[in-house]
């Protein structure tokens, strides 16, 4: 009979084991798709924001340049607070794989292509700034050349109305 109990505690041990195996697997599966949805979610937002940031539209005119100049800083805005996101997904991505997460490798691939990601669309959007303001400094030239053209025909003008007066 003390076999038989010794045998079913063996078993039982046995049991326990896989057991507390099985939650570990099925906790890192867990933090595991929990930090993939995560990505798959900031991944199609990052690449409209990149979509946005790669645009070479700058305006036909001063005022066209200032109203993109005021969505793009609010575009810029939106961009800082997905940061916020990236930043706690790259913080989960950190601790999976100081943890030796069992899938560390899938982990370690979708924080890099996350990050690289990241990384672009603040170039791009940096990039796109610089062009916007560039712009805006173009436009400002061509509407003060414009305006000073327009004086001096006007001037020249006057002086042609003067001189024929004159005789």
């Amino acid at each position: 009979m003390s076999a038989k109990q010794a045998q079913i505690e063996r078993e039982y041990e046995t049991l326990v084991g896989l057991c507390q195996q099985r939650r570990r697997r099925l906790t890192d599966s867990g933090h595991f798709y929990q930090f993939v949805r995560q990505v798959d979610t900031l991944v199609p937002l990052l690449r409209q924001k990149e979509a946005v940031a790669l645009s070479e539209d700058y305006g036909r005119d001063l005022d066209e340049c200032k109203a993109l100049i005021g969505q793009f800083d609010q575009f810029l805005r939106e961009l800082s607070s997905l940061g916020e996101r990236v930043a706690s997904v790259q913080r989960t991505h950190d601790d999976l794989l100081r943890a030796s997460h069992p899938f560390s490798a899938s982990v370690r691939a979708a924080g890099a292509d996350l990050q690289k990601l990241w990384h672009d669309v603040n170039e791009a959007a940096t990039e796109r700034h610089q062009a916007l303001l560039g712009a805006k400094q173009v436009h400002e030239f061509d509407q003060e050349a414009d305006e000073t053209l327009n004086w001096l025909h006007e001037k020249e003008a006057q002086l042609v109305s003067e001189s024929t007066h004159d005789f």
